[in-house]
């Protein structure tokens, strides 16, 4: 099975695990809170003794996780054969296959960049987009879109200035690799596109997750102070 269409069945397979985590990180965050309030303490320590649980309880998800998705891995590669296309080797192939159309287009630019088309740039664009997660697209959303000034630039601007520069570079394969593998990020930086710390953070799934755990923990303790009863 060619390594993007692989990727496919692959996320699928994934997705039961994924939901699992998920529901078992809010349970467990759910579970500590009710715990750390049976103490007597101010709210303050309560809350520091859910963070020192939760957190404790996150490592043991984590690696059990860990455990679940190489095995799912291994077992997906003995009976999927996975075939590099699009010029790749087989390195890059799993890449795609775990890291899905991102990773799958910029290879394409770099191993194709005569054949990488307008299609191939918006596709580009739409899972570089996607792979921001929520919190950085409705914070652009709600301050203005991809005119929004909150973050340095947006995937739009950042792919389309690569891809400009590629195809500056396309007659030479070498070159165009060696930019794509070692120069886009230096390129960006100065023409001050690069992602910002806080962009970084949020796009990153530890970001993410800190974000959300944390805000529904917060929102326990407040519902909990004001409706000690209910909670």
């Amino acid at each position: 099975m060619l390594d993007y269409r692989a990727h496919k069945l692959y996320w699928l397979l994934l997705v039961p695990l994924a939901l699992a985590a998920i529901a078992l990180s809010f349970l467990l965050l759910f579970a500590v809170f009710v715990y750390a309030r049976t103490f007597s303490y101010p709210t303050i320590v309560q809350f520091g003794i859910a963070v020192a649980l939760f957190e404790l309880g996150m490592i043991a998800l984590q690696i059990l996780f860990a455990i679940l998705s190489w095995a799912v891995r291994k077992i997906f590669f003995f009976v999927v054969d996975v075939e590099p296309a699009e010029g790749r080797n087989k390195i890059e192939a799993e890449a795609v296959l775990v890291g899905g159309n991102v990773v799958r287009y910029i290879m394409k630019l770099k191993y194709q960049p005569r054949r990488f088309d307008d299609d191939d740039e918006a596709a580009l664009i739409r899972a570089s987009k996607k792979s921001q997660g929520g919190i950085v697209r409705a914070l652009r959303f709600f301050s203005g879109g991809e005119g929004s000034t909150l973050f340095t630039s947006t995937p739009r601007h950042r792919i389309e200035a690569i891809v400009d520069e590629v195809r500056t570079r396309e007659h030479d394969r070498t070159s165009v690799a060696r930019f794509i593998d070692s120069e886009a990020e230096l390129y960006l930086r100065q023409r001050g596109m690069w992602p910002s710390g806080l962009e970084q953070f949020l796009m990153s799934q530890w970001g993410r997750y800190l974000v959300y755990r944390y805000s529904f923990l917060i929102l326990f303790f407040a519902v909990g102070a004001l409706f000690p009863k209910l909670m």
